[in-house]
């Protein structure tokens, strides 16, 4: 009698505590399902306002370069907050070898300018890979680094037929490319994977933002 009496406190215990833990995990379910919609508004306010630097692409690679070469590229950008847009300053991490040359400082929302960039080969050789770092106001993306890379062939030595390549794209890069067309339902694919590769990528963030505030 005693046995049986034990086992059916037991089992009543049991499912008292089976009881309790479900109601806990449907209660931590709750509460993640509403948080949810406060990453969104969140993402959309920081997209809402300010200046906002956009560029089409992020890197060239020149390929070979003849020694006596002055190779350029243009990168194109534009303004694609509701404020003005102020470059500060172009900086390089090699004065004497990449000049950049931005055609505006100021862009007001929707404009569009340049940065030309020109390698000087005469002052390096071989492989190299530099960077230039764009200044603005943009409050969320203050600093865009640009990436230029090539091969500088020494005097006398034959140049191949090369072509110029492109770094491959990133799911972030691609989501962009699509901003810029007005695809913003793809443009939101790709910036959702551009987070799961790195969730700690605040442009991410602030692009997807920007799709679903023009979703609206």
């Amino acid at each position: 009698m005693t046995n049986k009496y034990m086992k059916h406190n037991a089992g009543k215990k049991n499912r008292i505590f089976s009881l309790i833990t479900c109601i806990a995990f449907s209660l931590l379910f709750i509460l993640m399902v509403q948080a949810l919609p406060l990453f969104g508004a969140t993402a959309i306010a920081l997209a809402s306002s300010g200046p906002s630097i956009y560029f089409s692409e992020d890197s060239w690679d020149f390929g070979e370069i003849a020694p006596d070469e002055l190779p350029t590229h243009i990168f194109k950008f534009e303004n694609i907050g509701d404020e003005v847009l102020i470059i500060k300053e172009a900086k390089v991490s090699c004065e004497s070898c990449i000049d950049p040359l931005i055609s505006t400082k100021e862009l007001n929302p929707g404009d569009s300018a340049e940065l030309k960039i020109t390698v000087n080969s005469l002052d390096m050789i071989g492989r190299f890979t530099k960077r230039i770092y764009v200044e603005s106001n943009d409050p969320v993306n203050p600093r865009v680094v640009i990436t230029v890379s090539g091969f500088i062939k020494e005097k006398n030595e034959p140049t191949s037929k090369v072509q110029p390549k492109p770094k491959p794209q990133t799911p972030f890069m691609v989501g962009k490319s699509y901003f810029s067309q007005g695809e913003y339902d793809k443009a939101i694919i790709e910036f959702e994977k551009s987070i799961e590769l790195d969730a700690s990528h605040t442009e991410s963030y602030y692009y997807l933002g920007q799709c679903y505030l023009q979703k609206r």
